[in-house]
Parts: structure tokens; sequence; C-alpha cells
């Protein structure tokens, strides 16, 4: 995450990313929006949902220009903080529930002028973990098609197996609230399968792009 600051020490950037991508709340029928949006007004501090019209979060950008001053610690920083944001959401959510962590994920991409890093943030039982995937030129033909093929893994797994899985735990969230048994366990296809394991948690290893 973003470094400790010293006593010395100015921060000369900003926290906010420039893009995140997330899920329409439309995903849910007008009942559940309603009770969403009640709920996340009467939390003091991160509800459920990313803004009014969004949910579930899964990939954070940030673009610099070398050219214009922006540096690649700078846009790190940036889409580290806003993971560690929505990881937490999603941690209070799968802690509710019991359920397991290792599901729990969101994933980031800087660009910095044509050099791209695309990276993974999670929680294990150490805490709070990142790990690179890829990284490369966009310059260059090889580059270019690993960026697309990361890209599309992540947007498939984001709008597929990510929304469903939160989807249904909000649901069963509101059932117990109104002291409810959960909604059973929706089957998943062999299409939401594979985009699940499309781009798989693991730390520690990641293409350069060359």
């Amino acid at each position: 995450g973003p470094p400790i600051p010293l006593s010395d020490y100015v921060y000369d950037w900003d926290l906010e990313p420039d893009s995140t991508y997330a899920v329409s709340i439309n995903m849910f029928s007008a009942e559940v929006r309603r009770k969403l949006l009640q709920i996340d007004a009467r939390r003091e501090w991160l509800g459920w949902l990313a803004d009014h019209n969004t949910v579930c979060p899964y990939l954070t950008l940030e673009y610099k220009s070398a050219g214009k001053g922006g540096k690649q610690n700078h846009a790190t920083y940036q889409t580290v903080a806003a993971a560690m944001l929505w990881l937490y959401q999603l941690k209070r959510i799968v802690d509710a529930l019991d359920q397991p962590l290792d599901s729990v994920r969101h994933y980031m991409i800087t660009i910095v002028d044509a050099t791209y890093t695309i990276s993974i943030a999670g929680i294990t039982s150490a805490g709070y973990e990142t790990a690179t995937l890829a990284e490369g030129s966009l310059k260059k033909i090889y580059g270019l098609k690993e960026y697309i093929r990361w890209s599309n893994a992540i947007h498939a797994w984001g709008l597929g197996p990510h929304a469903t899985s939160f989807k249904k735990n909000i649901l069963d969230l509101l059932h117990r609230e109104q002291d409810q048994p959960p909604l059973p366990t929706p089957e998943h296809t062999d299409l939401a399968r594979s985009l699940s394991a499309a781009a798989p948690l693991n730390f520690g290893q990641h293409d350069t792009g060359e």
C-alpha cells in the first residue's frame, strides 16, 4: 500500500484513481435497489454500494504521462489505495456470511505512457497483499495482445462470476436481516466456471509481456 509518511514527507499525488469498473445496480430488482440505498444511507461509512448506480467494483485503472510528470509509483499508490477500500468492503460482506476470503480480489491496471502493469490485490492469512500478473509495452505486438487477453479475462470475471457471487451474498444478507432463511446457492454454468478460472488469484507469478 501507500508508504507510511515521514515527518518531512510531502504527498504530491492524490488517492483518487482515473477509472474504476463496477457492476450496475440494475442487476437487482427495484425493491432490492431501494433497500440497498436505504442501508447505504444509514451506515456510517462504506455500505454495500460503490455509488448510487454501481456495486462490487472489480478493476481500477490509472493513467500517467511521464512527459507531464507522471510517475509509476504514484499510479501504483492510487490503484492500491482504491483496491484496499473495495477489498475491505468485500471482506465485511463475506465475514458476515462466514465465507472464506480466497475469493475476495480486486484487479489493478496502471499505464504510464505505453508501459502497462496489471496487478491483483487480495486478502490472505497475512493480510492484504498485491502481486503483479503481467507487464509490458503497448507498442509491441506481444505486449498489446497480452494486455487485451488480461483485460478481457478480468472483465469476464468481474461481470460474470464476481457479479453473480456478489448478488447472491447481498440477497443472503438482506434475507438474514429479515430473519428469513438464505436463498439457495444458484447453479453456475460451465461458462461461469471457465470465466472464474480465467484469472486466478495466484500471488508471486506474472508475465513480463516481452
